[in-house]
């Protein structure tokens, strides 16, 4: 899943990214991509992905049917599907993205707007859809999404999407200008399925807490070295801005004592964010039975963001001009920096962090961040609400598909906002250990394939190959990719046969006729051919 900041630049379009590099990575591990395009991303990114600058636009009512904003979400968006098609990375184009999603969950917020609301999401929709992307839409949690837009309320599987969108496209004539008719097809129909397993192997942990190092934010005291100071509790965004999600507010009370404020859990996502005041609105003290003093309007001192954000000691230039100390002698605190190194896994598998031990914060690796967690947030179920659940019973949370540099030392470093130990990390790696295929006798051939017989098509991600033949069956096999077994209908010759045409190679394509088979083994029954493979 590829996400994006919504509305990068006030003026001269998006920031151009390596979106070949970070969208096209996925094809070579055998992933596909749904790119969120937001605007509005998410609940858990600073300001819900919008940039700061668009609060600043006249007359502006975010995700609602506002010329204002509904003018600049469409010159984002647009920069955004132009930039993915100059790279050629949408499927018609060979590429691996296959669904795009414009907004996101608004359905929690639509009743706030009323008609304009309902409104929006029609505009939106549209706005998208005009944009000839070649490949479907989707709003997330959104069931009143309009045709042709899907409102996703539960998480598919995309892989099937890959040729709905093709025989869509191919019958695109007769579905839009042909006779219509109905017909049932009755109450059992079999699906064809090609299917791939992941799974995730740990290559390294992180639990020797002499790898690790530790830089404790430091904390300013003195308000007449800040960057700022004013005899009133500054606005946070509006002193921010797109810089950092910190502010330090700093006071001194009776010139001896110092009291050291920061703001950094703001609230990203509902309605009318544009209208939203952030940060400290009120600071009082009280002794005693005293009346309470007011401290508002006191001088005040701000410091944006932090030390090390600004040194940029994720990096190894910035990590080396500071003094990091074992994490042995350091309590695990909030706002506490830390580092440590790893070789680069063996093998062109996709290698993830498993963060399941941390709390919240961001990874940096190398220097460059592959994304925010926020495990401590929790699900109704108790569970992390980012958190992907994977085979094993192991929970990932899957920040970004990292393709690490082959190079013996690379710097990962972490900040730690709230709760968590890093010795709790581990480098694992992703990949497609098994491959299946179930089709049956009368399905059409494959709409990317030059056959004119119907087949099973498996493969193995780059760099693998089939090892081994799990399960074959020419018949009526009973089960699916996930349980299966023979039916009472069954070639002998299968498993020889799908051997024989696959393993050893990345993939392969089995015909599903008798005569592959060495003929009919049961006349007058409707036949499939399932076929469970290992790669490595």
């Amino acid at each position: 899943m590829a996400k994006r900041q919504a509305m990068s630049r006030p003026r001269g379009g998006v920031r151009q990214t390596k979106c070949r590099g970070g969208v096209g990575r996925n094809d070579a591990q055998g992933l596909y991509v749904n790119l969120r395009i937001g605007p509005f991303i998410e609940a858990e990114w600073r300001y819900g992905g919008f940039p700061f600058w668009l609060h600043d636009v006249p007359d502006i009512t975010f995700r609602s049917d506002n010329e204002p904003f509904k003018q600049h979400m469409q010159r984002f968006v647009t920069d955004i599907v132009n930039m993915m098609k100059h790279e050629r990375l949408y499927y018609p184009q060979g590429g691996p993205i296959i669904i795009s999603q414009i907004e996101n969950e608004y359905q929690m917020v639509e009743p706030a707007f009323g008609s304009s609301g309902q409104r929006y999401v029609s505009s939106a929709a549209a706005m998208a859809v005009n944009l000839q992307t070649g490949v479907p839409w989707t709003m997330c949690k959104q069931n009143d999404a309009p045709d042709p837009v899907v409102g996703l309320i539960w998480q598919p599987t995309w892989g099937h999407l890959r040729e709905l969108h093709t025989a869509v496209k191919q019958s695109s004539e007769p579905l839009l200008f042909g006779t219509y008719s109905n017909f049932s097809l009755g109450q059992e129909q079999e699906v064809n399925a090609q299917h791939g397993t992941r799974t995730t192997e740990q290559v390294q942990s992180f639990n020797d807490i002499n790898t690790w190092k530790a830089y404790k934010e430091s904390i300013p005291q003195d308000v007449t070295k800040a960057m700022y100071t004013g005899n009133q509790l500054f606005e946070h965004l509006t002193t921010t801005k797109d810089e950092t999600d910190y502010l330090w507010y700093i006071v001194g009370l009776l010139a001896i004592q110092q009291t050291e404020l920061s703001s950094t859990n703001l609230k990203d996502s509902g309605a009318h964010m544009e209208r939203r005041v952030f940060g400290i609105r009120k600071v009082s003290i009280q002794q005693g039975w005293e009346p309470e003093h007011l401290l508002n309007n006191e001088l005040w001192g701000y410091q944006v963001g932090l030390f090390g954000e600004r040194n940029s000691i994720y990096a190894q230039e910035g990590s080396n001009n500071v003094e990091w100390t074992a994490i042995n002698n350091l309590t695990y605190s909030s706002l506490t920096w830390y580092k440590t190194t790893f070789p680069t896994p063996a093998g062109n598998d996709a290698v993830i962090l498993n963060l399941t031990g941390m709390g919240k914060g961001e990874v940096w690796i190398n220097g460059e961040s592959i994304g925010r967690y926020w495990v401590s947030f929790k699900a109704p179920s108790g569970n992390p609400s980012q958190s992907l659940q994977v085979e094993l019973a192991q929970i990932l949370i899957l920040t970004s598909v990292a393709t690490v540099p082959s190079s013996p030392d690379n710097l990962t470093s972490c900040t730690l906002e709230m709760g968590g130990d890093p010795q709790q990390i581990t480098v694992n790696t992703v990949s497609i250990t098994r491959v299946c295929g179930n089709v049956n006798e009368l399905s059409t051939p494959s709409l990317q394939s030059q056959d004119k017989e119907p087949a099973v098509d498996i493969s193995c991600q780059e760099g693998k190959q089939i090892s081994a033949i799990e399960f074959a069956s020419y018949g009526n096999p009973v089960g699916d990719c996930t349980s299966y077994g023979i039916g009472n209908c069954h070639a002998g010759s299968s498993e020889w046969v799908v051997k024989q045409a696959c393993v050893g190679k990345t993939g392969c394509s089995i015909p599903i006729t008798p005569a592959k088979f060495g003929g009919d083994p049961c006349p007058g029954i409707q036949k499939s051919l399932l076929v469970v493979a290992s790669c490595r």
